[in-house]
């Protein structure tokens, strides 16, 4: 016996191929971008990975740079309390100190009893002066390290900043900003009038870090984020 299809259940079998095939679709366009965000997570993954590796180098390169800096303000901090301790301010022209910063300091002074406020104005006014000749240094292992001042009526420095921008040899659109602020260490000064004792306060520093920045330059990419073309990158 012949068995025949009702117009119905052909019906039936052709809405229910549409819906296959329609959600065949549906899984291979999901699965699709499924694997279109994994590999850009992984390119991503593997871009910050590679950034915080760099980043870790440069990082190291930024602290040598800041002890090399602290190890000649030492030297900066030693010739200041020199001058101090030969009375240097004494005298109305020095070998060292500009004339004008020099002159300063001898008329404040004029054989008055020593202060403590002469004392701490003298040592800061001297240590900046020797710590911006001192930093000049750092360009013969920096050559992008820059010394920045600005200076009072008297020629005097007040302030007084070194920076220099790190590039990684691997990435060099991978750098490291760094600068630091240069002060003059505080001391506790005592004086009878006529000698003095000095006390370095423990907290002091020579210079606060007033930047240490990582910057990914993005040289030369249009921002498009490419699909996935079936080939994992090593």
């Amino acid at each position: 016996m012949r068995n025949f299809k009702t117009k119905t259940e052909k019906n039936e079998r052709g809405a229910t191929s549409v819906l296959v095939i329609f959600m065949v679709i549906v899984l291979v366009t999901l699965g699709a971008f499924s694997i279109a965000a994994a590999n850009v997570n992984l390119r991503f993954a593997r871009k910050a990975t590679l950034w915080n590796s760099v980043y870790y180098k440069l990082d190291g390169q930024g602290e040598i740079y800041a002890f090399v800096t602290n190890r000649l303000l030492g030297d900066s901090e030693y010739k200041a309390l020199k001058y101090l301790t030969d009375k240097l301010y004494t005298r109305e022209t020095s070998s060292d100190i500009p004339n004008n910063i020099q002159k300063k300091l001898y008329d404040t002074f004029r054989g008055e009893a020593l202060s403590e406020e002469f004392l701490t104005e003298a040592f800061g006014t001297v240590f900046m002066f020797y710590a911006s000749n001192d930093l000049t240094k750092l360009a013969s292992d920096y050559a992008s390290n820059k010394v920045s001042f600005l200076t009072d009526a008297d020629g005097g420095i007040y302030e007084l900043a070194t920076s220099v921008t790190f590039i990684s040899e691997e990435n060099p659109d991978c750098n490291l900003d760094v600068e630091l602020l240069i002060t003059a260490p505080k001391y506790n000064f005592s004086t009878d009038g006529q000698n003095f004792t000095h006390e370095k306060l423990p907290e002091s520093s020579s210079f606060d870090i007033t930047r240490w920045t990582e910057r990914q330059i993005q040289s030369g990419d249009s921002g498009e984020i490419k699909l996935w073309d079936g080939n994992i990158e090593h």
